[in-house]
């Protein structure tokens, strides 16, 4: 779920004969007070949006939840967002506790007030995670929607298919509405492996990161001691998985 630059098999560390990444260097900037840092973030995110909109017809943008973020979702829905054609963004979650989406804990409803009910996104366009469901649960479903929504945009690029927007005039996305409203009723996974996953990707996923390190709900205590375990897998194939936080609300749901 990272803007990697696929590589060779050359690339460090990279096994023979197994696809590999080249990790750009990162690019660090620090700033005087959470005043410039929500305006410059901000502008950098409506800069990127409205630059993949412009090459692509649309754009994917994923959520985090947090005091740091709002600031930032709050100045988007004002000046910094203003030429952003948010009709064409779809939206979603880097993680949710497992609350209703009412709830004062819910990652949803902080980015709601801040941002989605202040600019005109379209309803259709917005992917929560339903935290109001079991966590197992809910991840299960998020994995259908991340798959049945950027999953087949993506193919269409990579294809070449010169009808690139996805909103509800598009009879392709709205097939694609339908397909998930199927799945969440079955909850059946049978079928997903015949689309691939390494065609899921965000366009921009906005992460914070916690005083224990942990970013989404990807916790340290998560994973303390699993590298220990026969099969383990540093990178678990399910694209959202449910966790266990060290303070309340304890279930989580998040991205990989």
């Amino acid at each position: 779920m990272s803007d990697e630059t696929q590589g060779g098999t050359d690339s460090p560390g990279a096994a023979a004969g197994t696809p590999s990444s080249i990790v750009l260097p990162p690019v660090v900037q620090i700033y005087p007070d959470r005043e410039a840092l929500a305006e410059a973030a901000a502008e950098r995110v409506a800069h990127l949006l409205t630059a993949t909109i412009e090459e692509r017809g649309a754009a994917s943008l994923s959520l985090a939840g947090g005091s740091t973020p709002k600031p930032v979702y709050e100045r988007l829905a004002e000046a910094a967002g203003a030429g952003v054609d948010w009709s064409r963004v779809d939206v979603y979650w880097g993680d949710e506790r497992a609350v209703p989406a009412d709830d004062p804990a819910s990652n949803y409803l902080m980015a709601r007030r801040a941002l989605l009910d202040r600019v005109p996104v379209n309803p259709g366009h917005v992917h929560r995670i339903q935290g109001e469901r079991p966590a197992e649960e809910a991840a299960r479903l998020y994995e259908v929607e991340l798959i049945l929504t950027l999953g087949k945009r993506q193919r269409k690029v990579e294809e070449g298919d010169e009808e690139r927007t996805h909103g509800d005039d598009d009879p392709e996305y709205r097939k694609l509405k339908e397909g998930r409203a199927e799945l969440r009723e079955r909850e059946k996974r049978r079928g997903l492996d015949s689309l691939r996953l390494d065609r899921v990707r965000l366009d921009l996923n906005i992460l914070g990161l916690g005083d224990d390190g942990h970013t989404a709900s990807l916790f340290p205590a998560t994973f303390d001691g699993y590298q220990q375990e026969p099969g383990y897998d540093p990178h678990p194939r399910p694209l959202a998985a449910a966790t266990r936080a060290p303070h309340p609300p304890h279930d989580r749901v998040t991205l990989t």
